[in-house]
């Protein structure tokens, strides 16, 4: 049996860069690239924040996460996205779409749910 097969889940990319650190913004940046930061911090801050920074920054780590890890907190993003839209968490979405087509069927799903017997698309 091949080593490759078809079905080879690729490798999330490396987490971005971090902003150029400001004073408040240090120590939040030092969490956010420390051992503890996991989909749950991300999603949590992605909740809290209004920072467009913080949220670009939030959704690239996001993005660095294994599919099953995003997967996890599915749910939460796509409802986050119905409530407070913001472009960054809407590429992160495409982009884990593009990369796994079960977050793409079950983002599908989240959406047809959420739309509801909605005449609106």
């Amino acid at each position: 049996m091949s080593s490759k097969s078809s079905g080879a889940r690729k490798r999330p990319p490396p987490p971005p860069p971090a902003p150029p650190a400001d004073g408040k913004t240090e120590v939040l940046l030092r969490f956010f690239e420390s051992e503890h930061f996991d989909e749950w911090v991300a999603i949590s801050n992605l909740w809290r924040t209004n920072d467009d920074g913080v949220v670009d920054y939030l959704c690239n780590r996001l993005l660095s996460l294994s599919d099953e890890r995003v997967e996890r907190y599915l749910n939460q993003i796509i409802t986050l996205q119905i409530m407070r839209p913001h472009k960054s968490l809407e590429r992160a979405i495409v982009r884990a779409c593009a990369r796994s087509i079960r977050l793409g069927t079950q983002t599908c799903w989240l959406l047809a749910a959420a739309a509801g017997g909605s005449k609106k698309p």
